[in-house]
């Protein structure tokens, strides 16, 4: 199926709200980075990535046959070092960087990185998949706090949205240029036409759904109170709370224990994690009441005396 209308004017709704000249649907998250990534990148051209981006993102990269510099993740310091280490080139620099981190809950400093590229004149790419519904003014991701902060960023329909796909959003003149020369989208199928049509009934919903932000929020804070309390440490500040736990043995094991006591957190470990750095991932909704956290609580308590 080709490209409708009806798509179009989605899109066009979707840059609208979120900050954007223009905007590409395309049929998930992993797929948008695809595209974005290999599209963005240069042969020659010094790209900067963190440690810790999806690995979409570190999929796409040897496509582009760019000069790639990882840096320690979330290390602003050690990524400004690298960037005025850098030799002067044609080729403007490339940062990529998610905002609020998939698998550790990190938040990224949206103010620290604008600050760093009005220095350095990079292009940025943000990825806010696990950020877009739940986090920044009306749902609208981390980097509208500081607006103009990303040049291009990839959302998603499919987590906190409920639907599916993901879109890219893009500066002026760049959706020509991506359908043009991006391999995952020229060689895909379009979205359906039923799924713009819930796009724009999105759209209309989200400025009304700050209560359910605000509930995400508090959530988040009272679980990690509560697992400070019984001497648990987790990561991050968002909804993505990171129990940090070591060896692949023990956070397997842990991972058992508490499916075995009715609680759902993924067990991380290698290689979706580095070796050694295992933890356990929870995921929290607005939907999310006290006594049931209080129970992931008490069952994580429990079963954190597994042997490593």
């Amino acid at each position: 199926g080709g490209r409708s209308r009806i798509t179009e004017e989605a899109e066009s709704a979707t840059a609208a709200y979120f900050g954007f000249d223009e905007c590409l649907f395309l049929p998930s998250g992993y797929q948008g980075n695809l595209a974005c990534v290999a599209t963005l990148t240069q042969a020659g051209q010094a790209v900067f990535v963190d440690r810790r981006v999806h690995a979409s993102i570190a999929r796409a990269l040897p496509a582009g046959k760019a000069d790639v510099r990882a840096y320690a993740h979330a290390d602003y310091g050690r990524l400004e070092r690298r960037l005025t280490s850098a030799a002067p080139a044609a080729i403007q620099p490339l940062v990529i960087t998610e905002s609020l981190f998939s698998m550790d809950g990190t938040v990224l400093d949206v103010a620290r990185m604008a600050e760093l590229r009005r220095k350095h004149g990079f292009f940025l790419m943000v990825d806010e998949a696990h950020a877009v519904g739940a986090l920044g003014p009306g749902g609208r991701g981390l980097c509208a706090d500081v607006p103009g902060t990303a040049d291009a960023a990839l959302g998603t329909f499919g987590k906190s949205l409920g639907l599916f796909g993901s879109f890219l959003l893009l500066p002026k003149g760049f959706s020509a240029f991506f359908e043009y020369l991006s391999s995952p989208i020229m060689h895909s199928t379009a979205m359906p036409p039923a799924h713009a049509a819930a796009v724009l009934k999105l759209l209309e919903r989200l400025p009304g759904l700050e209560g359910r932000r605000a509930r995400l929020r508090d959530n988040a804070a009272f679980f990690r109170a509560r697992l400070a309390e019984r001497g648990i440490p987790t990561r991050g500040t968002a909804h993505i709370v990171a129990v940090p736990v070591g060896g692949e043995a023990r956070t397997a094991c842990l991972g058992e224990r508490l499916c075995e006591r009715g609680v759902l957190a993924l067990a991380a470990r290698y290689p979706t994690v580095p070796h050694g750095d295992g933890l356990l991932r929870f995921g929290l909704t607005a939907l999310h009441t006290r006594p049931q956290l209080l129970r992931a609580v008490d069952a994580l308590a429990e079963a954190w005396a597994c042997p490593a």
